[in-house]
């Protein structure tokens, strides 16, 4: 590949601004890397923005945070935007953890609030299920030993002594091979506090049956532990502070531009070459984009795609997408009588007939809804609210 056929050099290129994208090229920027960040939108965020609709700007993705934490108590994320990165925005705790409510359960409608902080969600599942707070505390620790258990091997670099790994995460491995649903049974948590502690469920994708009781728990006891934030103007106000950012940063970005080959040479990469013709040299590459883009369509020649790399992104299934129904409603919160920002309705118990159901086209019987009203009252005109709902189902159905 002839040396003087590119255009630009940069230590590393980065492929796509969503929020990926973004938090990558602030940090290769603040390594002191010569950075260019490429874009085919004409602006950044991905899914993370805000649309205009009249009087009313919508929250497109967004629901809530997690691992984020207040500035006293940092989660993972907060510290990598705001200590790694240096990101100065506003963020907004979200009031809740979440209302339940499922008209048909068994014995009759289930309509509770449940709220952050472990103590707090205990004493309320005790309040709405009597004799459930023993089991509901041993669950909870289970999932602080989770999220304790994979953070020593992220800081372990994937080579964790069996040692510390069998005496100090014993209950770790034991339940690693187990769904949500099995260790609620082995804890013999009540029925209907099973319902409640296992709402979120939805965010993941899976019914309680079959998903993972590790990835379950590490996210259940994120959002309990650091609570849920959302950023106080919508997902385009941080995506567009983390543009300037970057460029604060040394780096450079380049909205309007698609990158169309990652070429390389002999296993190595040598550059770019974008939809405008530019060819640029680099011999690190970031993608935001999906690997079946990068794989199938981007890296050239396509005699340097690793076998196993087609192979692991055939093993890969598709997952949900998210049908979306925003509305500005010209009644305030309290006039509706929304009171909580955040919302789980299931229209019946079984979380396999939910998931089933978002397989089909038949009408949802499960949504996840927000009133950002609840959690940013201004966020619309007054005696007004914005309220999404959102359900799932799959590309096949």
């Amino acid at each position: 590949m002839p040396q003087n056929s590119f255009t630009a050099e940069y230590d590393a290129v980065v492929i796509g601004a969503g929020n990926g994208g973004l938090t990558a090229a602030a940090t290769l920027a603040g390594k002191g890397m010569k950075t260019l960040l490429l874009e085919q939108h004409n602006l950044p965020g991905g899914f993370a923005t805000s649309f205009v609709r009249g009087r009313f700007e919508f929250e497109p993705s967004l629901h809530e945070i997690s691992d984020f934490g207040p500035a006293e108590d940092k989660g993972n994320v907060r510290k990598l935007l705001e200590d790694r990165i240096g990101l100065n925005v506003e963020w907004i705790r979200v009031p809740e953890a979440y209302r339940l409510i499922i008209p048909n359960e068994i014995g009759g409608k289930l309509d509770v609030v449940m709220p952050f902080g472990i103590d707090e969600f205990i004493s309320k599942a005790e309040e709405y299920v009597p004799g459930s707070a023993p089991s509901v505390k041993k669950f909870i620790e289970l999932c602080g030993e989770v999220v304790d258990a994979l953070g020593y091997i992220a800081e372990s670099k994937g080579n964790p002594d069996k040692k510390v790994l069998t005496g100090k995460y014993s209950n770790f491995l034991k339940t690693a091979p187990y769904t949500l649903q099995q260790v609620l049974d082995a804890l013999k948590m009540p029925y209907l506090a099973q319902k409640i502690i296992t709402a979120y469920w939805c965010y993941i994708g899976m019914d309680v049956k079959d998903v993972s009781f590790t990835i379950f728990g590490a996210m259940f006891h994120k959002y309990l532990t650091k609570g849920a934030y959302i950023p106080r103007y919508r997902s385009h106000g941080y995506t567009c502070a983390l543009d300037m950012r970057i460029r604060e940063l040394g780096g450079e970005i380049q909205y309007n531009t698609r990158v169309e080959k990652i070429l390389t040479e002999n296993g190595q990469i040598r550059g770019i070459e974008t939809s405008h013709g530019d060819r640029i040299k680099t011999g690190l590459v970031v993608s935001n984009a999906s690997p079946h883009l990068v794989y199938n369509k981007l890296i050239h020649p396509k005699s340097e795609v690793p076998d196993m790399a087609y192979k692991t992104c055939n093993a890969r299934k598709v997952g949900f997408s998210a049908f979306v129904v925003y509305l500005g409603l010209d009644k305030s919160p309290e006039e509706l009588g929304i009171n909580e920002y955040s919302y789980f309705i299931y229209s019946t118990p079984d979380t396999n007939d939910i998931y089933k159901g978002f397989c089909t086209l038949n009408r949802p019987i499960g949504q996840a809804t927000i009133c950002l009203n609840n959690a940013i009252p201004d966020c619309s005109p007054q005696g007004t609210s914005i309220v999404s709902m959102t359900t799932l189902f799959t590309g096949d159905c």
